[in-house]
């Protein structure tokens, strides 16, 4: 069922209006008992036997990652027991972990970031480098260097882009790991093995928009599977986490899961509420409370009543926070920027672990790499410094 507190659920539960079957609009009474770790609601000024609600509550649970777990009684609106399984407060302590994933669209060459630099064995692959990359290879006297345990790498010290000041800074600091030139296999092989066919290869290798799938579902030979945020998220709600899923740059490939669905955030407007929520909310409400025969018409249902739910959840939120950070005005730190608000919220939004995408797009270089990516790392730099 999840971990949000039952006073979480009960101050959203009582913020909703529902309409119920007699055309009227009713505010809801919540009595905690917890506890049981349960508590009750009733329609208040109980409209008696006409009023049917139907399955709008479903909806709701649903839009806050609950499992529905009971409904109004279809007879009358009397108080309905909904036995949730939520933990009491005093009882949640798992400490909150969250994951991001930048994705550089137009892939970002791992040889335009990180370098074999100096100090290096027998091989040089710093010499090696600057031979194969030809004209395109980063002054080495440009960058910035990074030192390893000695012996550990081909080389002891990297050189990074010279305007990647911030990860020079992170990785000095410990804690923090670079794992180079990783591209969608789906098993190691040598250039040889893959002229000959003797190893299975990625689809369509050359092709831009595979390849972006490739990277972000992370299973290259298997084109419908999920994203790897997404299967992320799905293993972890199934290990009893509260989780939640996140894209601040529209509904990415990374983010599709099998069990939760994730929320689209803008990366300047943050949550977009449907402009007529206070009008037409319990309209549409009671439009998509009937159970439909048609699996298409059932889902659309369940997607539209979900959204407006949790933009109201997800909205009221984030109207509490206020950042202490400041954010450059570019559109990786705009969409930086959201994925902090979302984390400073989330005591009220109850999640433990959460994931979220972000994205900047321009990578694809050709003759202009040298001016291209000198701005485009600029930005990354930026962000990362916010």
């Amino acid at each position: 069922a999840g971990t949000y507190t039952l006073e979480q659920l009960a101050a959203t539960y009582s913020a909703l209006t529902i309409r119920a079957s007699d055309g009227n609009d009713y505010g809801v009474d919540v009595a905690l008992d917890a506890a049981a770790h349960t508590f009750t609601f009733r329609l208040d000024g109980d409209p008696g036997n006409g009023a049917r609600p139907g399955t709008a509550n479903k909806y709701f649970w649903r839009a806050i990652g609950h499992d529905y777990d009971g409904q109004l009684n279809k007879n009358s609106a009397e108080t309905t027991r909904l036995a949730l399984g939520c933990e009491a407060e005093e009882a949640i302590d798992i400490p909150y972990k969250a994951v991001g994933v930048l994705m550089l669209n137009g892939a970002c060459d791992t040889y335009n970031v990180l370098v074999p630099h100096s100090n290096c064995d027998t091989a040089d692959s710093a010499a090696q480098y600057t031979s194969v990359r030809g004209d395109v290879a980063l002054d080495l006297d440009s960058l910035l260097t990074i030192d390893v345990p000695a012996g550990t790498q081909p080389c002891d010290t990297f050189g990074v882009y010279p305007k990647l000041t911030e990860v020079q800074s992170l990785y000095a600091g410990g804690g923090r790991a670079v794992v180079a030139n990783i591209g969608a296999l789906v098993e190691p092989l040598t250039k040889d093995e893959d002229n000959s066919g003797a190893k299975e290869v990625p689809p369509s290798l050359f092709a831009h928009n595979i390849n972006q799938r490739s990277a972000q579902n992370v299973h290259a030979q298997q084109a419908d599977a999920k994203g790897v945020l997404g299967r992320m998220a799905d293993v972890l709600s199934e290990d009893g986490y509260t989780t939640a899923v996140y894209s601040i740059n529209g509904n990415a490939k990374a983010v599709e899961a099998e069990l939760i669905a994730a929320d689209i955030i803008h990366k300047t407007r943050g949550v977009t509420l449907f402009t007529a929520q206070d009008e037409l909310g319990p309209e549409v409400s009671n439009l998509t409370r009937f159970v439909s025969e048609s699996i298409f018409a059932e889902t659309y249902a369940d997607k539209l009543q979900t959204t407006l739910a949790r933009t109201v959840v997800l909205d009221a939120a984030l109207a509490d926070v206020t950042l202490t950070e400041s954010f450059s005005d570019d559109s990786l730190s705009a969409q930086l920027e959201q994925v902090a608000s979302v984390v400073a919220a989330r005591g009220t939004l109850g999640s433990n672990r959460d994931v979220f995408f972000v994205e900047l797009i321009g990578f694809d270089t050709h003759s202009d790499m040298d001016t291209t990516l000198s701005g485009l790392l600029g930005d990354v730099n930026d962000a990362l410094g916010s």
